[in-house]
């Protein structure tokens, strides 16, 4: 049975991540200039959520707040459901 660790081993190992105090305008050009819809939000070692371009569009662009001044904190996505590398992809 595959696990999380053998799938992620076909990736191409970068791993796309922003600060939480970073504005939405970084997060979306860091989008940009790797071509990745969505990113992590670490802080040090922890994962604190997840960022989208759905969180940008939705929670930024249709609420008709200024991304350059918006911080990822306020729009991420958490309480993440996370896996370890050692699970299925059953799991």
């Amino acid at each position: 049975m595959a696990s999380v660790k053998s799938c992620l081993e076909q990736k191409s190992g970068a791993i796309i991540s922003a600060q939480p105090n970073a504005s939405v305008n970084e997060a979306l050009l860091l989008k940009r200039d790797n071509r990745v819809r969505a990113g992590l939000v670490i802080e040090g070692k922890s994962l604190l959520g997840f960022i989208s371009q759905g969180d940008c569009a939705i929670k930024v662009l249709l609420s008709e707040l200024n991304p350059k001044t918006t911080m990822i904190q306020e729009i991420m996505s958490k309480n993440l459901i996370t896996v370890s590398l050692s699970d299925s992809l059953d799991h």
